[in-house]
């Protein structure tokens, strides 16, 4: 009895050309230089890795690649997590964000909405406490002794 077998074969091609440093189109970056083009750590770009964020491709020597298309979506992700969603979110709605000349904008979908005023309240009670904790703090120096 006669077995296919169907193999998928990648070939990755080394252009011979100046350098002319990296991350320009078409070229691959590791970790290092993919951060800091991103504007983040190398241990924030394996978090986001690990938590199914961003995908690297690996060289045969286990090294992470990233391409130039994918600092829009580290861009993207910035986005929610700077707002303080976290990578759930970021996982859950990152194609709500849309990056374009610079401008972002974000597609309210009615859970992301309830994420957000969730987020707001969470805020606003932090703002109270220590609100508290300040004017506890202002009676607590009042009532100091003064010798």
């Amino acid at each position: 009895m006669a077995m296919t077998l169907g193999v998928d074969v990648s070939v990755k091609v080394k252009h011979n050309r100046p350098s002319c440093g990296a991350g320009h189109a078409g070229d691959d970056m590791r970790i290092g230089e993919f951060a800091r083009r991103g504007g983040v750590s190398p241990r924030a770009l394996r978090h986001y890795e690990q938590s199914g964020l961003l995908v690297a491709r690996r060289t045969s020597s286990g090294y992470r690649d990233y391409d130039e298309d994918q600092l829009e979506s580290l861009a993207r992700i910035r986005v929610i997590l700077d707002a303080g969603l976290g990578t759930a979110a970021a996982r859950s709605y990152l194609d709500c964000v849309e990056l374009r000349g610079g401008a972002t904008r974000v597609h309210m979908c009615p859970q992301l909405l309830e994420r957000v005023r969730a987020l707001e309240q969470r805020i606003a009670d932090n703002r109270a406490r220590v609100q508290q904790q300040r004017e506890a703090v202002t009676r607590f120096v009042a009532a100091a002794d003064r010798d």
